[in-house]
């Protein structure tokens, strides 16, 4: 396009197509800055699971331990098939340690088995 205009000012003798030109490459370049810093955002500052799975996995969690109730679902794209899932999850009081170890062992295997691409799970009792 810059070229282009170059040369038809040359060989018309209106100069300033050139500077038009330079203008309308400048445009293209603004435009497709623009298009590739809104697509890399989400690789910038992290991607996370869609609300739907974490909809999914809220329903999991409390249907696999009865009176679990997660308070916060944060996630991490690691990689292109890797994802690391923090749940912050209330339990009902009075459980002993032992029941809330293995509550949390079930929630964490029905996890993986259901999502395949979470490969890490850290699940904080409150």
């Amino acid at each position: 396009m810059g070229l282009r205009g170059v040369i038809r000012s040359g060989m018309i003798f209106i100069p300033y197509l050139a500077g038009v030109a330079s203008l309308l490459v400048g445009c293209l370049l603004t435009f497709a800055s623009a298009v590739l810093a809104r697509e890399s955002r989400s690789l910038l500052i992290g991607e996370g699971i869609s609300e739907k799975t974490g909809r999914e996995i809220r329903d999991l969690v409390e249907d696999v331990s009865d009176g679990a109730e997660v308070k916060r679902v944060y996630s991490n794209y690691r990689g292109p098939d890797e994802v690391l899932l923090v749940l912050i999850v209330g339990f009902p009081s009075g459980l002993e340690t032992d029941e809330i170890t293995a509550r949390i062992g079930r929630i964490r295997e029905k996890i993986k088995e259901r999502y395949p691409k979470i490969a890490h799970i850290m699940i904080q009792p409150e």
